[in-house]
């Protein structure tokens, strides 16, 4: 452990510690929303156009299996993109 009369620099700062280049900024094309508490999850969409903005509420047994493919199932229903 160094004294107060010591004065030997302190260590440069770690990468974690200085700022880096900011992201570029990303539409959000959808969200997913899974309510613990509710045992409930749904899927909104905010494409333009999209038909069908919202898929759910699904509840309890039936939220894995929503969660796992609510988007992929969604993108091939209403916009023609199979992921």
């Amino acid at each position: 452990m160094a004294d107060a009369t010591d004065t030997r620099p302190l260590a440069a700062p770690r990468a974690r510690d200085t700022p880096g280049p900011t992201a570029a900024p990303q539409q959000i094309d959808g969200l997913l929303v899974v309510d613990f508490d509710n045992r409930r999850a749904r899927y909104d969409c905010y494409r333009t156009g999209c038909p069908q903005r919202r898929e759910g509420p699904v509840h309890d047994g039936g939220i894995p299996e929503f969660v796992r493919t609510i988007k992929t199932e969604h993108l091939a229903r209403y916009h023609g993109e199979q992921r």
